[in-house]
């Protein structure tokens, strides 16, 4: 399944629980950023990857974790904000970096 089959097959359960959702949309994003060559096997970010792309896979990363620890709350809003910035990098990954 290509991302933006994927991401649609994700809206309806982004729109139901963004929280339960975000894992999945990290999922993707993760596939999608070493796809294209921007983390390595090991999740490490490699030379020349665009600091914003890594800064917002990074900060979903710290949000699905947390929302994993039954001893951490995290605000409604959060995992919210992440799927939107998530969105708006999956829009940037698709418009202007092709996996090879």
């Amino acid at each position: 399944m290509n991302g933006r089959a994927k991401w649609a097959s994700l809206e309806d359960d982004i729109a139901d629980s963004p929280e339960t959702a975000l894992p999945y949309v990290h999922e993707l994003m993760t596939r999608m950023l070493r796809e294209r060559g921007l983390l390595d096997g090991s999740l490490a970010a490699t030379e020349g990857a665009d600091p914003d792309y890594v800064r917002t896979w990074q900060a979903g990363a710290e949000l699905v974790a947390a929302i994993e620890d039954p001893g951490v709350d995290v605000e409604r809003e959060d995992p919210v904000e992440a799927i939107e910035n998530y969105r708006e990098l999956f829009e940037s990954l698709v418009a202007e970096r092709a996996p090879p």
